[in-house]
C-alpha cells in the first residue's frame, strides 16, 4: 500500500474547546505519557467497541475483616472472576452509604410513581403509550 493510499483511508478530526479544558486535556496526556492524538485516536476506538463491554452480570459483596476490624467491597462476576471495588472501609460509611442509596430508590420510585415495592417498570410500548395517570 503506497502513501496516498493509506492517507485516503484516513479520517483527521478538528475540535474547538474551552482553553482551561484544552490545558486540563495535555495535562493528562502528559500524565498518561501520551499525546493529544494518542490519547483522541485511544478515545474514538474505546468508544466504537460498543457499551457491552461496559455492562457484566454479578453480585456485590462485603466482607468483614476481623484482624483489621474495617470492611472490602467485591464485586463477583458470573464469568467466576472476583474483583476488590475498595478496601479498608469503615462501618460509618456503609452505613452511610446504605442510607444514601435507600434515599435515592425512594426518590427514584416516587419520581416513576411505583406504588408497590415489587413493581417493575413496565415499557409504555407495552401498554399503548397511554400513561396511566393522563386518564
Amino acid at each position: 500500500m503506497n502513501n496516498t493510499d493509506f492517507m485516503q483511508k484516513m479520517k483527521v478530526f478538528r475540535v474547538k474547546i474551552d482553553i482551561d479544558k484544552g490545558v486540563a486535556f495535555e495535562d493528562l496526556c502528559k500524565n498518561e505519557k501520551t499525546n493529544v492524538n494518542a490519547k483522541l485516536k485511544e478515545l474514538i476506538n474505546s468508544s466504537l467497541m460498543g457499551n457491552s463491554r461496559y455492562f457484566f452480570s454479578g453480585k456485590n459483596e462485603i466482607k468483614y475483616n476481623k484482624t483489621s476490624n474495617d470492611f472490602s467491597w467485591f464485586v463477583n462476576l458470573d464469568s467466576g472472576k472476583n474483583i476488590e471495588v475498595l478496601n479498608k472501609l469503615s462501618e460509618s460509611f456503609l452505613i452511610s452509604l446504605k442510607n444514601e442509596i435507600e434515599k435515592a430508590i425512594l426518590e427514584r420510585r416516587e419520581w416513576i410513581h411505583q406504588r408497590s415495592s415489587d413493581s417493575i417498570e413496565v415499557p409504555k410500548e407495552l401498554v399503548g403509550g397511554k400513561n396511566e395517570f393522563n386518564k
